[in-house]
């Protein structure tokens, strides 16, 4: 019997895949078609919308940058205004008081009552350094300062002997005379000058009296122009001289306080000082502030009479014996110890402001440390007090709008590009 021979299996044999069908590879070549456009499409889109909203981060941001700013001038004037004014204030109250009587020697006993009670009560804030009387007609004088920053209410005061300057006494604080017997506060330095050598340094320049006789023979009809009482003073004093005036009686005062001033009725002037009473608190400023001389701003190294950054101004104080500024070193602008002003300065040119009446803000931006800043200069008069000075400020985009700016916007492209070279602050309301 034959026996049927059963092929063996195969082990290494395997089915072949099958071939795609035609339609399959149809649809997957239409899903790369489709899939790339749509993929591109999306990446567009999302680039357009980054930066749509960078750039509308950024003009946000410039806005914001320029209100900060705008905030900072309307700080700086108000503070300007506001000290200025009450300097003024508390000038016009002696000032008033001598009108109404005829002047006296102010080397009498008790010539510095009044002034030492008005320094002392009114001025709590410690903005005014000191309270002077001259008479120009007997060449005496009295003078009240304060002496403790941490005290308003103490005193010292000065009276002239035969014509020259004494020295400085301590003040009882209930009856507002020097004590008794006197006891010395301090030594001063003008000792034994003349009376009337001071006057003819200061008061007979021709810078104060000259214009007000003019003024007064015009036969004015409106108050003296408080700008005018700005123009004498050392460098290191912000000063105003204030002329009183002798009245037959109340009646004529009242009548006449409002008319023309005479100057040939002028028995006496008072002068204030106010030295570094313009702080600028860092925090509210968000930058840099300085305040330059009206009398140097020309000379080829300006006086910085304020600051923010807390450089001394000079090497005195505002107090009797320096009025005649031979004793003071000032603040120069080539002495700036703070870097954002110095970087700022050299986009600053003061010649823009040469002429007095020249009001007019300019602006420049430059970029400090890799980050947008943009500095201000105008010539600043206070519409209340009549104070005259010449303002620059400079502010960073950083520290005015804070980190998570920086990193859409400030540093972005350099400087920003919604300031001028040149020429006013775009109109803000704030």
């Amino acid at each position: 019997m034959t026996k049927e021979r059963v092929p063996a299996p195969q082990l290494a044999a395997t089915d072949g895949p099958e071939s795609p069908k035609p339609s399959r590879r149809l649809f997957n070549r239409l899903s790369v078609w489709l899939a790339a456009p749509a993929t591109i499409l999306l990446t567009v889109t999302l680039v357009v919308i980054l930066c749509t909203v960078g750039i509308i981060t950024q003009k946000t941001i410039e806005k914001n940058w320029m209100h900060v700013h705008q905030r900072v001038v309307i700080y700086i004037q108000t503070q300007i205004s506001q000290v200025t004014q009450f300097y003024l204030d508390l000038s016009l109250i002696p000032a008033i008081m001598e009108g109404r009587r005829i002047a006296s020697n102010y080397e009498d006993t008790g010539e510095e009552t009044y002034l030492c009670s008005i320094l002392s009560s009114v001025d709590l804030r410690y903005d005014v350094e000191l309270l002077a009387l001259r008479s120009l007609t007997d060449a005496t004088a009295v003078a009240c300062q304060h002496h403790n920053p941490l005290d308003p209410t103490a005193i010292v005061a000065q009276r002239s002997t035969n014509h020259t300057f004494d020295h400085l006494y301590y003040v009882n604080e209930t009856t507002y005379r020097m004590e008794e017997p006197p006891r010395l506060f301090k030594e001063a330095t003008n000792y034994g000058q003349s009376i009337a050598e001071v006057q003819s340094s200061i008061f007979d320049s021709g810078k104060f009296f000259i214009p007000f006789v003019e003024y007064a023979s015009r036969n004015a009809t409106v108050s003296y122009p408080r700008r005018k009482m700005w123009q004498s003073g050392p460098a290191h004093l912000a000063m105003t001289i204030v002329p009183y005036l002798s009245f037959a009686n109340e009646q004529e005062y009242v009548e006449r306080r409002r008319t023309r001033l005479d100057y040939a009725q002028s028995r006496a002037v008072l002068q204030t000082s106010l030295n570094e009473r313009l702080h600028f608190k860092r925090s509210e400023s968000f930058g840099s502030i300085m305040l330059l001389s009206k009398r140097s701003f020309n000379a080829s190294d300006p006086i910085i009479i304020a600051n923010n950054w807390g450089q001394p101004i000079s090497n005195t104080t505002a107090n009797v014996e320096n009025i005649l500024e031979i004793y003071a070193k000032y603040l120069h602008i080539s002495e700036i110890s703070d870097d954002l002003m110095r970087a700022a300065l050299k986009h600053v040119n003061l010649q823009r402001l040469h002429d007095p009446n020249n009001t007019q803000m300019y602006n420049a931006t430059f970029t400090y440390r890799a980050n947008n800043a943009m500095v201000s200069w105008y010539r600043f008069v206070s519409p209340q007090s009549g104070y005259e000075t010449i303002v620059v400020h400079v502010t960073e985009c950083y520290t005015s709008t804070g980190q998570y700016y920086v990193k859409f916007g400030c540093m972005i492209g350099g400087a920003a590009s919604g300031f001028s070279r040149g020429g006013r602050l775009p109109d803000i309301t704030v």
